[in-house]
């Protein structure tokens, strides 16, 4: 999706889905996209390229906004987010997007924190 070097690859996305844990998308432009601006688009290209691995259930924000120097256009604090949600609502099932917007991480942090 984007060459960044810390970005994860298709086998490490299979083994996090295999694991049944969680994986929280950066809001950082240079991990999303190598073009100047990144839009919303370009992070939903990673919702979609996750899916399409199996992992839809497994994914959601991560944002990174306390400590990230640039954002993603229209993206650049939560108070956006309705935004967000808004925009993916029109491209994604609602059950899906509540996946995204924070179930699947609360079930992710229910399912799992009987082991800490």
């Amino acid at each position: 999706m984007c060459g960044h070097k810390r970005n994860l690859t298709d086998q490490q996305i299979r083994a996090l889905i295999q694991k049944n844990s969680f994986i929280g998308l950066t809001f950082y432009p240079p991990f999303i996209t190598e073009k100047k601006i990144a839009l919303v688009e370009d992070l939903a290209s990673h919702i979609d390229h996750i899916g399409s691995l199996g992992g839809i259930e497994h994914v959601g924000f991560g944002s990174d906004f306390d400590g990230i120097d640039q954002t993603i256009q229209g993206l650049s604090s939560p108070a956006d987010y309705d935004a967000l949600i808004n925009w993916l609502l029109k491209r994604y099932d609602e059950n899906i997007v509540r996946g995204i917007a924070g179930e699947n991480f609360a079930r992710f942090w229910r399912d799992t924190r009987r082991f800490f």
